[in-house]
């Protein structure tokens, strides 16, 4: 019994192949070449072409900055007060306070443009903010945005969701 085993064992080995087993690579060593040399240029400095597109993608999340702040004023005949608390390119996240009630609104900025005045050159803004969808009489702020280094002032104007209600905003100054 015990010569039946090792012959079988036997052969076993002489009829394999005595190739030996393929070498185990990690896949660190097996990357493609364009990968590894991306991961081996992160701490190369940016050539210009791509510093350009850096300060580009940086100017436009920065284009509307100029807008943020509290701006107060009347909404119909109820005191009204907008702060515009972040903007990111064209996106717009603000708290409006009208009379008595505080909603969190969001939308969009965009800049309309520069116009000669005599208090200094005045930056137009359009703001277009939706109120949350929870209640029924909510609606959308339209404002436009006057501003310059001496005065600040705004108009628009809140419309309810089925555009059966509107009110007058009105932009008096923006507080320090």
């Amino acid at each position: 019994m015990k010569y039946s085993i090792v012959l079988v064992l036997c052969v076993l080995l002489i009829s394999c192949n005595n190739t030996p087993p393929p070498p185990v690579v990690s896949r660190l060593e097996d990357a493609p070449t364009a990968e590894s040399d991306s991961i081996k240029n992160t701490s190369t400095p940016l050539n210009s072409k791509q510093t350009n597109l850096l300060k580009e993608s940086k100017s436009i999340l920065n284009i509307n900055k100029d807008a943020l702040g509290m701006y107060v004023g009347a909404n119909g005949d109820k005191d009204f007060k907008l702060s515009i608390d972040k903007v990111y390119g064209d996106n717009v996240e603000a708290n409006i306070l009208s009379g008595t009630e505080h909603k969190s609104v969001k939308g969009k900025i965009s800049k309309l443009g520069i116009e000669p005045s005599p208090t200094g050159n005045l930056t137009l803004y359009r703001l277009i903010l939706s109120e949350p969808d929870n209640a029924k009489k909510n609606g959308e702020f339209i404002i436009t945005l006057f501003l310059s280094p001496k005065s600040n002032y705004g108009e628009g104007n809140w419309i309810s969701k089925n555009r059966k209600l509107e009110t007058t905003i009105v932009i008096k100054k923006k507080p320090i």
